[in-house]
């Protein structure tokens, strides 16, 4: 089979690909279109499907929800590259009769900011294996438990998963135990707040967390949160990707104002106290390990924003 690079042709694939679709189909057969990592992604004759469940896929908004192409499949599998193991994932979305439904139930399928955070802590692992080793990590709002799973295989010394959804716990549970990382994971169900976080006070030393600033009205609760439980000098590594109707950039800068009340302070690579000196930007760190066409989802989405926080 010949594979077609589309975007050598355009530099926007996913708007050629869409505007294209009968000719594309017609003439060209299945696609595989190559990424700059190697990996052929196979068309299988429509643009809806998952072409690679290791990398990104287009989430579009749907009433009362956004969607993913690949939230319908039952297993993900992602490769770690800082450590040669891999995170076999299972996903819910299926509910009651067989029918897919994501109103409600988000935290049922991995969403590409789990996966883009996931990847971030890798690549960091790779360059400083001291951020993760023997820390103790506390995960909110985990999901399906990739990222917590991912700081286990990468030596962190406790993981902390943790959601509000008694649904998501369950399937998190299962992941963790189907990836063999039972003894250092401790899954709870935590509702934000500073009440609720004084169970973990002063207990961790990394708190990380993906796409959880969208709702402004919880913007309190959640840096109450951080603070609460980060230890005095924790750091809090947060990654937020745009979606249609929010505003990456006004979310993540309204986030910022409520934390730094809360006790937190946002580190540069020019403050005293940066934790990873052999990497000056998250986000070009991010940046240089994603492929073309997830560059174009995340531009057509609004882009990502990665930030690092300390406990004062």
């Amino acid at each position: 089979m010949k594979y077609f690079d589309i975007g050598y042709f355009c530099s926007n694939r996913l708007e050629f690909l869409e505007e294209n679709r009968a000719f594309v189909l017609m003439n060209l057969g299945p696609i595989g279109v190559m990424n700059d990592q190697g990996a052929s992604l196979e068309n299988k004759n429509t643009l809806d499907s998952c072409p690679n469940p290791s990398y990104l896929s287009p989430e579009t908004q749907i009433p009362g929800s956004y969607i993913s192409s690949c939230a319908d499949l039952s297993q993900r599998v992602y490769k770690l590259s800082s450590v040669p193991l891999s995170i076999s994932i299972s996903q819910g979305l299926n509910g009651d009769g067989g029918q897919s439904t994501s109103t409600g139930r988000t935290g049922v399928f991995v969403w590409n900011s789990g996966l883009l955070l996931t990847r971030l802590l890798d690549k960091i692992n790779e360059r400083d294996s001291s951020f993760l080793r023997g820390r103790t990590v506390l995960e909110l709002g985990m999901g399906v438990g990739l990222s917590s799973i991912a700081v286990a295989k990468m030596g962190a010394g406790k993981v902390i998963a943790t959601d509000g959804n008694e649904e998501v716990l369950q399937l998190a549970r299962e992941n963790i135990k189907k990836n063999a990382e039972g003894d250092n994971i401790q899954v709870q169900k935590l509702m934000w707040g500073m009440l609720n976080a004084m169970d973990f006070y002063d207990e961790v030393d990394v708190v990380i967390g993906s796409d959880l600033t969208y709702n402004s009205g919880t913007w309190k609760l959640l840096a109450e949160t951080v603070s609460t439980v980060l230890k005095p000098g924790g750091l809090f590594l947060y990654l937020s990707l745009g979606h249609a109707g929010f505003n990456v950039t006004g979310e993540i800068a309204g986030f910022l104002n409520v934390a730094v009340s809360e006790g937190m302070k946002v580190l540069t690579k020019d403050d005293g106290n940066w934790p990873l000196p052999n990497i000056p930007s998250l986000g070009d760190l991010l940046e240089a390990n994603l492929n073309y066409d997830e560059k174009d989802i995340l531009r057509l989405t609004g882009g990502v924003k990665v930030i690092m926080m300390q406990k004062k």
